[in-house]
């Protein structure tokens, strides 16, 4: 089983029903844990979701570690696979031998929990090559943004094997960086998630490269899995976000003016690669809606 565990703070309708719609047909196999932290909407609780209501400051690094260590209920079964994601981010995954077909995302992550705890997956970093003052609310993510920075590495999102025997701690300092990777049973043992099948045989390839201590590391656009991150969407946007807050500190380490963050600009590589992953999956739902 796959889960996907998203704290948000939502505001946009439409942004949270195309990130829901999208890893729910992208996934099948998938369950939703949605933290609702004070959200300015009303949250739709689809089929078996898991819908927690958290007010004031969740502080987000306490919280995975209370959620994955059952302060919350046990809800996860030994084996399962944790993803911790945000709504405007979207994790890629296209296999080029079965492009119409459920795609089998267990078969590569399995073989990297045969020698790591956590895979972390760099963010590519998206927006739109004009920033933009507004945008278009009626419409979901991704689909407008289409250009990407050219990072050669940035901060990592994890997913972790769940083991009942085993404890998870998010807050722990490793290299001055407290976040996205645990420390289990008190070691840090991450690996860079890059896989693949083979296009040859068909079978699963993984090339994963320790990540340390740290919580950053390498981008490798090529891979056929990543985590594509609408980080920028508009001036507007931007204000929701420092009116809402940080889910992780008290004290905002990003500017209120949004051009003197080293998040801004930058954006001139075109990639449509989740774009086009995007409307592959809405093309096969409808399908089988048919």
């Amino acid at each position: 089983m796959i889960w996907f565990i998203l704290l948000t703070k939502c505001y946009n309708f439409m942004d949270y029903a195309s990130w829901h719609f999208y890893h729910s047909h992208a996934f099948p196999d998938s369950k939703f844990l949605i933290i609702n932290n004070d959200s300015s909407i009303k949250l739709p609780c689809e089929n078996d979701d898991i819908q927690i209501d958290l007010h004031g400051f969740p502080n987000q690094h306490q919280l995975y570690g209370d959620i994955i260590n059952g302060k919350y209920g046990r809800m996860f079964n030994d084996g399962d696979y944790l993803v911790f994601i945000d709504d405007d981010e979207f994790l890629y995954y296209h296999d080029p031998n079965d492009k119409e077909k459920d795609v089998k995302f267990k078969d590569i992550i399995d073989i990297g929990f045969k020698k790591y705890d956590v895979l972390a997956i760099p963010h590519i970093n998206m927006s739109s090559k004009k920033f933009y003052h507004n945008r278009n609310f009626n419409k979901g993510l991704p689909l407008e943004y289409l250009y990407r920075r050219h990072d050669e590495a940035t901060t990592v999102k994890c997913i972790v094997k769940y083991d009942s025997c085993k404890h998870y701690d998010f807050n722990t300092k490793s290299d001055d960086i407290i976040g996205h990777v645990p420390f289990i049973n008190g070691k840090k043992n991450a690996a860079v998630f890059t896989g693949w099948r083979d296009v040859e045989t068909g079978n699963p390839m993984f090339l994963g490269f320790d990540i340390g201590g740290r919580s950053f590391a390498h981008i490798d656009y090529s891979s056929n899995v990543r985590l594509y991150h609408y980080h920028i969407k508009s001036e507007i946007d931007w204000e929701h976000k420092i009116a809402r807050g940080s889910c992780a500190s008290i004290i905002p380490w990003y500017d209120y003016d949004i051009s003197k963050n080293i998040f801004f600009g930058e954006y001139e590589t075109l990639d449509e690669s989740m774009s086009h992953e995007y409307k592959r999956i809405t093309r096969m739902s409808s399908k089988m809606e048919e």
